[in-house]
């Protein structure tokens, strides 16, 4: 009985690994993102995308711990699972929206970026510049 319960766990880990989070080129572990176009972490994991220019469009979903860098700005992250997501915004211009019950954190923009968390996890914006905002309830 021993032999078949590690059968069926090493089964649906196998499963799980074929879920991972996917993007825009295959699994978004340490990927690229096209200035443009949107990148997608979904289903179970850790997810890492850096956007090449500026007004990437990112979404986190599922279970993954996502974190997203946007050195040249403008970009927009919509999370909405149960991991963390971060964007770091070193260009401004940045908009993080959290809908998820994960944690949300908006870092490095030092100008016009805004922090929306409307769901039940927790955010936090590092710019303390009046031109970024921070909304935050349901």
């Amino acid at each position: 009985m021993r032999r078949g319960a590690w059968v069926l766990v090493a089964g649906l880990g196998a499963a799980l690994g074929l879920v991972s989070p996917a993007g825009c080129s295959g699994p978004a572990v340490d990927s690229d993102c096209v200035a443009g176009e949107s990148c997608v972490c979904e289903g179970v994991g850790d997810c890492e995308y850096v956007c090449d220019g500026p007004g990437c469009a990112f979404t986190c979903m599922d279970f993954v711990a996502c974190e997203y860098h946007c050195p040249d700005g403008g970009c927009a992250a919509t999370c909405s699972g149960t991991g963390s997501c971060g964007l770091a915004c070193p260009g401004n211009d940045c908009t993080l929206t959290c809908n998820g019950t994960g944690s949300c954190e908006l870092t490095e923009c030092t100008a016009g970026c805004t922090l929306t968390c409307a769901g039940l996890g927790s955010g936090e914006q590092t710019c303390d510049d009046p031109s970024c905002v921070t909304n935050s309830g349901l």
